[in-house]
């Protein structure tokens, strides 16, 4: 991974009104779903990288959605698969003390690579790391927007209900290639998948207090001449922290 910390990070908090302790009114259900998102214990978890986690000012947050989004060959990948491994050091190491799902989009899944990581942080964290990490990495090869959708919706749920798998961490890689290939950019249909995916994923958190972190692509901005992360203010608007790298 590179040492060098990311370009920038956007992170947007949700402002939670609580209504009166002697109201008798019932709370809409979103604003309940607000309540009870905030009520749950903020963490993070570690890049693995000391310059990169203070940036990010203790790493990647355990709430939400964080997004990591740049160019072809930025790190994306690198960093989605060394935080599937590091998720599983102890929480007073900077893990989340569980195993992964990585929820793979493109062509291939780099299993090369991430043996790789693998080895390097067997050697630099030694027994803090379970005798085989990459056991506890379960991977989804997914190659379309209405399997990702079903994946989401009841794949993945039941996968976190079993306490055996203790499963605490969960990765697309990426949401951009699926949207890409089978909408038009001004469908419909395409703006409402993307909302179900990323409700879905809001929803797994607040359910199952999993970290969420989803890999996107970048789309050159003509208005404002320069890369922007892929998808538009659909699915803008549903990411809690952005994280952008540059090459």
């Amino acid at each position: 991974m590179e040492s060098g910390a990311a370009g920038s990070v956007q992170s947007s908090e949700s402002e939670v009104q609580h209504p009166g302790r002697h109201s008798n009114r019932k709370r809409p259900s979103c604003l309940t779903n607000v309540i009870r998102a905030s009520q749950i214990k903020q963490y993070y978890l570690s890049t693995g990288c000391k310059v990169l986690d203070e940036f990010l000012q203790g790493g990647i947050p355990g709430f939400g959605i964080t997004e990591i989004s740049g160019e072809a060959s930025c790190g994306k990948t690198q960093i989605s698969l060394q935080l599937s491994l590091l998720a599983q050091l102890p929480i007073s190491d900077g893990g989340l003390n569980g195993g992964s799902i990585y929820i793979n989009t493109e062509q291939f899944f780099p299993s090369n690579r991430l043996f790789e990581l693998n080895t390097h942080f067997k050697a630099k964290y030694g027994p803090a790391l379970p005798e085989n990490p990459m056991d506890r990495i379960l991977v989804e090869h997914i190659s379309d927007s209405d399997t990702l959708i079903k994946c989401i919706d009841s794949r993945l749920p039941a996968l976190l209900r079993d306490k055996a798998k203790n499963i605490r961490l969960v990765v697309l890689d990426s949401i951009a290639s699926v949207f890409r290939a089978e909408y038009d950019k001004n469908d419909m249909k395409r703006i409402h998948d993307i909302r179900l995916v990323g409700v879905g994923l809001h929803k797994l958190y607040r359910e199952f207090n999993v970290t969420v972190v989803v890999v996107n692509q970048v789309s050159a901005s003509f208005s404002l001449g320069e890369n922007i992360p892929s998808l538009g203010l659909t699915w803008t608007n549903l990411v809690t922290t952005r994280l952008m790298r540059y090459r």
